[in-house]
């Protein structure tokens, strides 16, 4: 599996049409009028499988989806009606998302929405209205970061759909896409948005191995092509978390020629990113490190994998990711305020 580069962002609850600090009622109401649009167009999944218009890769696609919702099922995930239905977008993403962040620190600009708080990034169906903020942002003299997304979650408020963004030519990479929309829709933590993105992305990885090996077999062909592509996400995330320390000291110090510095910082890291030694091939890893490379892009990326050490010893002590969401979940009241602090402190009560 070729892992890409992606993000899963919240829909924010807005299409219940609430108003909410940061966000004028034309933006909600659009919103929600877009969402409101797609489950109109939506079909059963049952009716597009059937359907002799439906081209037979996709058929087969949509065949392995109820597959990946009865194992999350298995796994003590929120399934319900998410993914029955089917919407055809018409375009490559559904959504933009658009995320802020100065110069000279890592200090997300955030928006605030009902239900789920503080969020770093605000989704836009309307590309021009997101053009038109983010140029408000730089004007204000912030760095920006722009980009398509293919899924979204209104976090079991309602039943979202399977979109036609969501799926492309690997089942595999639709099923983690789905295991981390469910994990959301799960257990979601109010306000800590990059502790929720770095459980989804977690999980959905474990999930999508053993849903995987229970399909073929743990040594088939299939689950080490997916081990083999998790693990070169993995040495990347590593170089990417290498940058955020080296820029995050930098900041921290206050240097006179911060610019300079973070210039060669950048330029040190495409070195070792297109080293071979690193291991890493992939296009879409390769792409990262083009310019324009600032704040903005490293936290939209940063958000998703900050943690996961705390996670995986969190899983290995519950015994499975059924349990380890099940206590999550139980215990969301602890964890709003420091979730991975608190998962350490569970970890050192034993």
């Amino acid at each position: 599996m070729l892992r890409r580069i992606r993000v899963h962002p919240l829909l924010l609850a807005v299409a219940l049409g609430v108003v909410s600090t940061g966000c004028s009622l034309p933006y909600l109401a659009d919103t929600a009028a877009h969402h409101l649009a797609l489950l109109a167009h939506r079909r059963p999944l049952a009716e597009v499988i059937a359907d002799p218009a439906t081209p037979a890769p996709l058929r087969e696609q949509l065949r392995s989806v109820e597959e990946v919702r009865a194992f999350a099922r298995t796994l003590g995930m929120r399934v319900d009606d998410n993914y029955a239905a089917y919407v055809d977008v018409g375009r490559e993403y559904v959504t933009h998302n658009l995320s802020a962040c100065p110069p000279d620190r890592f200090q997300p600009y955030t928006w605030r929405f009902p239900f789920v708080g503080a969020v770093p990034y605000k989704g836009y169906f309307r590309l021009t209205w997101a053009r038109r903020e983010e140029q408000r942002l730089r004007d204000a003299g912030y760095e920006t970061y722009l980009r398509g997304v293919p899924a979204y979650s209104t976090l079991g408020w309602l039943a979202d759909p399977l979109l036609s963004t969501m799926v492309g030519a690997d089942p595999f990479d639709l099923a983690d896409t789905l295991f981390h929309e469910l994990t959301h829709a799960t257990c979601f933590i109010k306000g800590q948005v990059p502790f929720d993105e770095t459980l989804a992305t977690f999980v959905a990885e474990r999930a999508t191995l053993a849903f995987a090996a229970a399909r073929t077999a743990p040594d088939s062909p299939t689950v080490a092509r997916l081990e083999r592509g998790y693990a070169e996400a993995h040495r990347f995330e590593d170089l990417v978390h290498q940058l955020y320390g080296q820029l995050d000291t930098l900041y921290r110090d206050a240097a006179a020629d911060v610019a300079a510095r973070r210039e060669q910082i950048y330029a040190d890291f495409r070195a070792r990113l297109h080293d071979p030694a690193s291991g890493i091939t992939s296009p879409g890893y390769q792409r990262f490190a083009d310019p324009p490379l600032n704040n903005a892009r490293l936290l939209a990326y940063h958000r998703y994998h900050a943690g996961a050490a705390e996670l995986a010893a969190l899983l290995a002590r519950e015994g499975g990711i059924k349990p380890m969401l099940a206590r999550l979940a139980a215990h969301k009241g602890e964890l709003k305020e420091a979730p991975l602090a608190r998962i350490r402190t569970w970890l050192r009560e034993g």
